[in-house]
């Protein structure tokens, strides 16, 4: 049996709020913005090219992907770039509604917090604020 907050259980909560998500660096800046507004949560975010980066958290979702509870499509983006979607499977919807059913109330509060902030939000839209509100992990201007 899994912790009940553990990265897993984190990362499929926030597939079961969300639904889908455009980007590995919006699900990074999401995922790091969670860790930054709870207590209890050690993703290891470190400061890198693209601002906060957490090793664990991309491999979760790696994992995810792996299991088939999320999907990952490559797809291109409209700056004629590779990117990619995420969505829930409907198998990854089952075990994400009971990992989410098990989270810490005020982590899954704060996830459907940053849902109905960012839902809508762009990727850049989500890195500035990111950037605005934690300038110690904004990258150095090399």
């Amino acid at each position: 049996m899994t912790e009940k907050n553990s990265t897993t259980n984190v990362v499929l909560s926030l597939f079961f709020v969300f639904g889908e998500i455009f980007g590995r660096t919006k699900i990074q800046k999401l995922l790091f913005l969670l860790e930054q507004r709870t207590e209890n949560l050690n993703f290891q975010y470190e400061r890198r090219h693209y601002g906060p980066f957490s090793d664990l958290m991309n491999e979760t979702v790696d994992q995810c992907v792996q299991k088939k509870l999320v999907e990952e499509t490559k797809v291109m983006t409209r700056h004629a770039t590779w990117g990619y979607h995420y969505k829930i499977t409907d198998s990854g919807r089952k075990e994400a509604e009971e990992a989410f059913s098990e989270l810490d109330p005020k982590i899954k509060a704060m996830i459907q917090e940053l849902h109905d902030e960012f839902k809508d939000a762009s990727t850049t839209d989500i890195v500035r604020y990111v950037y605005s509100k934690y300038p110690k992990m904004v990258p150095d201007q090399t």
